[in-house]
């Protein structure tokens, strides 16, 4: 089991994917910090509302770039497929909210850094869902 893990990690192709895949949330995330201050300092949005709105949003735009620059998925857009990717963002969006909200009103991190310190993990679990359950690549 070890070697097959450490086979997958150190296989070129998921390397360079994983490195788009992280390009790709990169942009967004900024876009998401971005929108989130606006929505949440200048028309005065609770933050996790901010967070939810830009969610919706940034979950369409991530399963497009994915599945045609990233995995290069050809196949026909599947209602079915993106339902899948949707639930684990939705999963992803649970818990980051979740999190976010303990580091913002438990710990009283600013919800900005709240949100940046959760990109890495959902990040990381949605390639591995997306690689290998939405796109199976």
């Amino acid at each position: 089991m070890k070697l097959k893990i450490t086979k997958i990690i150190i296989n070129k192709k998921f390397i360079i994917q994983f490195v788009i895949f992280c390009l790709i949330w990169l942009s967004w995330a900024a876009i998401h910090l971005g929108i989130t201050y606006v929505l949440t300092e200048f028309l005065s949005l609770y933050y996790i509302i901010s967070y939810y709105i830009w969610q919706i949003i940034w979950s369409t735009n991530n399963f497009l770039l994915n599945k045609y620059f990233n995995f290069k998925d050809r196949t026909k857009l599947s209602i079915n497929q993106y339902m899948i990717s949707i639930t684990f963002y939705i999963t992803t969006w649970l818990l980051s909210w979740y999190w976010v909200y303990l580091l913002t009103d438990g710990l009283w991190l600013r919800y900005i850094l709240s949100s940046a310190i959760m990109i890495p993990f959902v990040a990381l679990i949605n390639f591995i869902s997306h690689k290998y359950f939405v796109f199976k690549n």
